[in-house]
């Protein structure tokens, strides 16, 4: 059963199709698992497919499952009926749907979404697994959308993903024997929130015996494979994240073997994140024109930069400010902070996830700022980290310091950040004694 909504959306989107998305969009986003390379043109893939096929779009759920998780179900409606009325389902593990109530399944019903139980949320025989602190589970149950190979084309998206387009491009495209999936909205080489394929059995077996066979460790990522192109551990790269780039980028090529003696084709590539999957503006091009956003990921709420494309709802409620940070001059009124009058000091320690994304997000927002890391201690060298290009920070380590005690060492740090940074001197200082 289809939300009045859906038809509604479908009608508009029909009219808004003469908007063609720039085919760069992103700026060094996707890679082949070795380098940063063009994304794919979707809709010129989609232009060498059949033009209907059979397609799903797929979600999962680990855990106790209620109505509210699907949180923009509307959309995904009308996204369903744009693609070929394609099926929406629900992927669950067996002891999950047992505990759903027959008055639950019948509202899943109702709303038209399929349930499709899993015998195995993690790969059985899986080598690397984590006891807690693991979003391993969550992560793997996708899985399971590699083996639908009654489709011609599947799509998997998060939850929290609102569709704001016509995605049919995206299956058409997949059904020739492309793998797609986007980069992440800090960096990382693969958002396992969304991906599209031509789904066939072998595939999933594929997995389940990488899965077996590779080990993970933080410092070469899985099965020794490392963390190219992105220079090292990103967020998720011990999840799916790590294993989907791994599996599908950077083995690519055995993949297609194995296709090509069952007479498949098979290629992975990588669209524009920008358009297919939205997660923040961290790599769009200034300017970017949000009614060009097809699939929307994140954020959920706005942020501080004024061109940052928002959910369908939030877009109607943005502040009137474009300012990305305020401050208060010396008479008391406020004033634009400019990106050169800023600069960071980030004293750093082992927590290479917390790192990698505190300055990933200080590059977005302040692409051309001066950022100073300090590595207190530790045996992780973030130095490395600072050399490419897309972070630029001057780096210095030093012997880690317990200064609680007697702060003298903290503040001579942090007065030598301040030398070393050399911004704008500030509107207000506070002076007292110590």
């Amino acid at each position: 059963v289809l939300a009045e909504g859906a038809a509604a959306a479908h009608q508009k989107w029909a009219t808004e199709q003469e908007l063609v998305e720039s085919p760069s969009a992103c700026r060094d986003c996707c890679n082949d698992g070795k380098a940063y390379v063009p994304c794919l043109d979707v809709e010129a893939c989609a232009a060498t497919a059949p033009a209907t096929g059979r397609y799903a779009l797929i979600f999962s759920y680990v855990g106790k499952f209620v109505p509210k998780v699907l949180q923009y179900l509307d959309s995904a409606k009308a996204a369903a009926l744009s693609a070929n009325k394609a099926d929406l389902l629900l992927l669950v593990t067996e002891t999950d749907a047992a505990s759903m109530t027959a008055a639950l399944r019948a509202d899943l019903e109702r709303e038209g979404i399929q349930l499709r139980t899993v015998d195995w949320s993690l790969p059985p025989g899986m080598r690397f697994t984590k006891e807690e602190n693991w979003c391993g589970q969550k992560d793997f149950i996708r899985l399971h959308a590699l083996g639908l190979d009654e489709y011609d084309a599947v799509a998997y998206f998060d939850n929290d993903i609102e569709f704001q387009g016509d995605i049919t491009p995206l299956l058409r495209c997949a059904s020739t024997g492309h793998f797609l999936s986007t980069n992440g909205g800090i960096g990382e080489a693969l958002n396992v929130g969304f991906f599209a394929l031509q789904p066939h059995k072998a595939l999933l077996q594929a997995a389940v015996d990488f899965a077996k066979e590779a080990d993970y460790s933080q410092l070469t990522g899985w099965a020794n494979e490392g963390w190219r192109p992105s220079g090292g551990y990103y967020v998720g790269g011990e999840c799916g994240q790590g294993f989907f780039h791994t599996l599908f980028y950077k083995r690519s090529s055995s993949l297609r073997a194995m296709m090509a003696r069952l007479g498949r084709k098979w290629t992975s590539a990588q669209v524009d994140k920008c358009v297919w999957n939205y997660q923040t503006s961290f790599q769009c091009r200034r300017g970017f024109n949000c009614a060009h956003v097809r699939v929307h990921h994140k954020p959920t709420r706005p942020g501080t930069d004024p061109e940052e494309c928002l959910k369908s709802q939030l877009m109607q409620q943005r502040s009137s400010t474009s300012a990305r940070s305020i401050s208060v001059d010396s008479g008391g009124s406020l004033r634009q902070a400019r990106d050169g009058e800023v600069g960071f000091y980030f004293p750093v320690h082992d927590q290479v996830e917390g790192v990698v994304e505190v300055i990933r997000s200080a590059r977005q927002f302040y692409p051309e700022s001066p950022i100073f890391v300090l590595q207190d201690g530790g045996s992780v060298d973030f130095g490395n980290l600072c050399k490419q290009e897309r972070f630029r920070c001057t780096f210095e380590r030093m012997p880690g310091e317990n200064s609680r005690w007697n702060p003298h060492s903290w503040f001579a740090r942090m007065r030598r950040a301040a030398e070393l940074l050399n911004t704008r001197p500030p509107d207000l200082v506070l002076g007292f004694r110590i």
